[in-house]
């Protein structure tokens, strides 16, 4: 779904924090508002977004995962909601 409302996503890493059987990653999109998302049609706005995930690993696998990102921004940049 978000790969079709934002074809040209381009993530950056900004920090990468590993601890024990954790890895943290803050990151920034950037992206291109080019197909519909959650009935918005698209508008060709430019938008940023940041966000952290935390992966937990077994092994070599990630077993859980927690992911937290602007999602205000990214509505309001895509004109969803009015912004404050």
């Amino acid at each position: 779904m978000n790969r079709s409302a934002f074809p040209d996503t381009q993530l950056t890493v900004e920090d990468h924090i590993a601890e024990g059987e954790k890895v943290v990653t803050r990151w920034r999109g950037e992206m291109t508002h080019a197909g519909t998302l959650g009935g918005v049609a698209p508008t060709g706005r430019r938008v940023t977004i940041t966000g952290i995930t935390i992966d937990r690993f077994e092994g070599r696998k990630i077993a859980e995962a927690w992911r937290s990102m602007d999602t205000l921004r990214l509505l309001q940049g895509i004109g969803a909601l009015a912004e404050a």
